[in-house]
Parts: C-alpha cells; structure tokens; sequence
C-alpha cells in the first residue's frame, strides 16, 4: 500500500470530498465521519482505497458497524496495522482476517494481548 494513499485521506479526511475509488464507484467523505452503519461492500475497495477512506472514518466517533465484505482490501499488512490504529476497537473484532492479535502485538512492542481486551488506548 503505498504510503502517500494515507496522507491523503489525512488530508482529505475533515472535508467535504467524494474519492473515486479504483473500481470506479465514488465514496462520499461526510457519511463516513458520522453514520453508525457504513455499507462498503463489493465496490471493489483495494488496499489503497481503504486507506485513503481511514482519515475520514477515524473520525466517526458512532460507528458501530462497518460492511467491507466483496473488496479485496484488507489485504496488506500495512493497511491492516493502519485500520488497528484508525477504527474502534469494537469494531475490529468482526474481522478475523485481520489477525489483530499479530498486529497488536507488534504494535504494543510484542507485549501479550488478549482479542477481547486491547492494550490500554486501543478500548
């Protein structure tokens, strides 16, 4: 994943833009900063999609549900650690394939985590 698709979406993320994503399909910034529910689902989301969409949804301080399901993002391993660090904890736990254990530890300088207890600053 190339870094500069994250500084973007830091950019980008408090704005009032639409990002086309690589398949095409456009992505509205706002409903991702403030809806509970987000459905990304099958838009065809690589890697770098998702992560210039992090900055905006690591802003949503409701967000209790969010549907990736049909992209092939998260694949990488960076932007699987950047999605650790940018969404809720809660959220985080429906996805196995994120292997949070693995990335948590790393992130946390190896010390033990739990999958249903993160490291303080990660709840």
């Amino acid at each position: 994943m190339p870094p500069g698709a994250l500084f973007l979406g830091c950019l980008l993320a408090g704005g009032e833009q639409t990002i086309r994503v690589s398949s095409g399909s456009c992505v509205r910034l706002p409903p991702l900063r403030s809806r509970e529910r987000l459905n990304l689902a099958r838009r065809g989301l690589q890697d770098a999609d998702l992560a210039a969409l992090l900055g905006a949804l690591s802003l949503n301080q409701c967000l209790k549900e969010l549907d990736l399901g049909g992209n092939t993002a998260p694949s990488g391993s960076h932007v699987k650690a950047a999605m650790v660090q940018a969404l809720p904890w809660q959220l985080l736990r429906a996805y196995r394939e994120l292997q949070t254990n693995e990335m948590l530890a790393s992130l946390t300088d190896g010390m033990a985590t739990d999958a249903n207890n993160p490291p303080a600053g990660l709840e």
